[in-house]
Order: structure tokens, then sequence, then C-alpha cells
């Protein structure tokens, strides 16, 4: 029988590895246009996070 992935785990991952990457964001970057009409990057990340907190 094959084993379930860890959920937990697998997301806590991603989490760390979005953050490894907003970590590495100029201010520029963090100002920059998103792909999202009308929000920057900061704007985009800031929604990503609000079930986090």
């Amino acid at each position: 029988m094959e084993r379930a992935p860890d959920i937990a785990a697998l997301i806590a991952a991603e989490r760390r590895e979005s953050a490894n990457v907003f970590e590495e964001l100029t201010p520029a970057q963090w100002d920059a246009p998103s792909l999202c009409a009308g929000r920057r990057v900061r704007g985009v990340v800031a929604h990503m996070s609000m079930g986090f907190r």
C-alpha cells in the first residue's frame, strides 16, 4: 500500500521556499507590477500570506 504524502510537511516546505524567494526581492521588485491587473508584487504577496496569519 502506498503511503499518503504528509500534506502539512509539503505546505511548510512550500512556505519556506516562497519566503526564501521573497527575502531576496529588492525594493524595486516589491513595488513592481504583478501579473494581477492593478496589483504590485507586495500586494499579491500580502494576499497570499493572509491564510497564514
